[in-house]
């Protein structure tokens, strides 16, 4: 009498699909602490890179680039991700939540971006909850 083995050790056997499981309110907070540490780090990382590129080391540059885009990839698996304002956007009222006005002064009826000086980050439990780590800074016109 033979009983079917679902769970085989053959290396050409189906992979069975791994089940999503409902993340909980643990993950979310970890996530949140582990985003907004290494948010900072990026900042400090962005320092560096500007350090070096003033001394005119372009590989600690490059280097230093490396590791920044390392940690952006690891905020994006935490459910974080960084966000910018092109050049011409006009701030509207749900943009103003996540802005920071460093610079400039608004010429006429409209708010206009110059520039994002620093970008933002956002944390992303689902598709309805969105949480701003860090506004992103910007000059306007």
């Amino acid at each position: 009498m033979s009983v079917p083995d679902d769970d085989t050790d053959e290396p050409t056997a189906p992979i069975a699909p791994m089940v999503e499981m409902a993340r909980s309110p643990h993950d979310r907070h970890r996530d949140l602490a582990v985003g907004r540490a290494l948010v900072k780090r990026i900042d400090l990382l962005d320092d560096m890179v500007r350090h070096a590129a003033r001394r005119r080391d372009s590989r600690v540059e490059e280097q230093l680039s490396l590791l920044r885009r390392d940690l952006v990839e690891l905020l994006r698996e935490c459910s974080v991700e960084s966000f910018h304002f092109s050049d011409g956007d006009v701030v509207t009222a749900d943009m103003r939540r996540e802005i920071q006005i460093v610079g400039g002064k608004a010429a006429g009826e409209r708010t206009v971006i110059s520039e994002t000086v620093l970008c933002g980050f956002r944390y992303r439990h689902d598709a309805e909850e969105t949480m701003i780590l860090r506004k992103a800074e910007v000059v306007i016109r």
